[in-house]
């Protein structure tokens, strides 16, 4: 993870969460008309008593005693299997994300979720967009994936929580990257809850001093991108980046981050032209392109590696 994402879903937690009670519900009707006895059937209901909430809301701090409890609650291999298949039934994902022939936007669903938020940059990778469209006609669209942190397959309880949605690139979801690495059992930076904990630096590559890289003017081929915990060591921050692949992908970004970093260059003379020429309308758009004020890096590609190198270099 490079960026922190913890408002991504605010616009829209209440109406999702009106949504999967709706289904949650119907699992309660279900089990309320079982007639017969069943201790499974009582043991799920109490459960959805006590964790309904926090399956619903977008809180994703409380997911993991939601996990516990389910844990300790269900310990037969047979009722887990069961339940599961419940949860499957009527939490069923598969029905959340089947795209329609023609995505109208109309009823609250994947595409429905996704063009509701402005988020538009993976926070996984922060290299590849994930914008949604939708072509007029509903004929035409595409949306980002939908990573579940915590996997669907091992808490399909989960399944459709707000709060377990991490929206990313189809590349950091798929099999080259996560694929199946289980994030419960490997700790790795939350999107919606960790600080982001990863810098960004552009350094000349070898043991070497070279006066002509350090002085930014060697070729783009002398220098590499470093990624480092911006608070000390961090297990999450280590597994993060082995898992997404990050040192190797970010690399390709080397043009970019010394073009940010011989912005150090101009900095005095942006400064010193407009007290000589105060007659000139000097553009005062930001060097970076955006604004290092607020989080409007975030909706930038590669935003935090050119926000780190003008940092590093004294761009701002």
């Amino acid at each position: 993870m490079i960026i922190n994402i913890a408002h991504v879903w605010q616009g829209v937690s209440a109406r999702h969460e009106g949504f999967l009670l709706v289904k949650l519900q119907k699992l309660s009707k279900f089990l309320s008309g079982f007639n017969g006895p069943s201790t499974t059937h009582h043991k799920l209901m109490v459960f959805l008593d006590i964790h309904k909430k926090a399956i619903c809301q977008s809180d994703p701090l409380a997911l993991p005693g939601v996990i516990a409890a389910f844990s300790q609650t269900f310990t037969c291999a047979v009722d887990v299997d069961y339940v599961k298949g419940l949860f499957g039934k009527y939490l069923c994902y598969e029905n959340f994300i089947a795209k329609e022939k023609v995505v109208l936007l109309k009823k609250w669903d994947a595409y429905a979720l996704c063009a509701s938020t402005q988020l538009k940059v993976c926070p996984y990778c922060h290299i590849q967009p994930i914008d949604t469209y939708v072509s007029p006609d509903g004929l035409k669209s595409y949306r980002p994936n939908i990573d579940h942190y915590y996997p669907k397959a091992e808490f399909p309880f989960l399944a459709l929580s707000i709060g377990n949605f991490i929206p990313c690139c189809e590349k950091c979801n798929g099999p080259q990257m996560k694929g199946a690495t289980r994030f419960d059992l490997t700790p790795h930076l939350h999107p919606l809850v960790d600080a982001e904990n990863i810098t960004f630096r552009l350094i000349p590559k070898g043991q070497a001093i070279d006066p002509t890289a350090l002085a930014l003017q060697a070729k783009k081929t002398a220098y590499e991108i470093e990624l480092v915990a911006s608070n000390g060591t961090c297990q999450k921050v280590d597994n993060s980046v082995a898992t997404f692949q990050l040192l190797a992908r970010y690399q390709v970004c080397v043009p970019d981050a010394l073009a940010v970093a011989k912005l150090s260059r101009q900095g005095s003379r942006k400064k010193i032209l407009p007290e000589l020429l105060p007659e000139l309308d000097f553009d005062d758009d930001h060097p970076l392109g955006f604004d290092d004020s607020d989080d409007s890096y975030k909706n930038v590609l590669m935003g935090k590696l050119k926000l780190d190198i003008a940092r590093q270099y004294g761009v701002i």
